[in-house]
């Protein structure tokens, strides 16, 4: 399995240019200490996509999901 680290100038690039997409929002989605920033029409859209994500890689059901993640705009 491979890793990876992104620096906050990363970040802060995806995010510009992730700004300048039509009709999308910026949004961070945190699940434990683990954080994505995901770019969505909605909260709840967002926090979907990260959950078809997680789902893949562990069995954990959407209610519980849910319960334990957080969603926030990214500024």
């Amino acid at each position: 399995m491979a890793f990876f680290a992104v620096t906050d100038l990363g970040r802060h690039a995806l995010a510009d240019h992730l700004k300048r997409l039509p009709d999308n929002k910026v949004f961070v989605v945190s699940y434990w200490e683990w954080s994505k920033i995901v770019v969505a029409k909605s909260r709840a859209a967002a926090r979907y996509n990260v959950f078809l994500e997680v789902s893949d890689a562990g069995d954990i059901p959407f209610r519980e999901f849910l319960k334990i993640s957080s969603v926030r705009a990214y500024t």
